[in-house]
């Protein structure tokens, strides 16, 4: 459900200039990772509390979504 919520996200973030990946979940934490123009973008907080909202709604579950270290 968390990799589907990535996808419908993808789009609209490619568009953008930038890319959004699931790094790993380990207990209530999910890590993205944002590449590309959303690496130091200003929205980017704003970007990761929408998918957290989204992946929240879609699973039910009370989750943390936090950035992942670019590599």
């Amino acid at each position: 459900m968390i990799d589907a919520v990535i996808a419908a996200a993808r789009p609209a973030i490619q568009r953008d200039g930038g890319d959004i990946e699931l790094a790993g979940i380990v207990g209530d934490v999910v890590r993205i990772r944002l590449t590309g123009a959303c690496t130091h973008c200003a929205q980017a907080g704003q970007t990761l509390g929408g998918i957290r909202r989204e992946i929240m709604r879609t699973t039910g579950l009370p989750l943390r979504v936090l950035p992942a270290p670019c590599d």
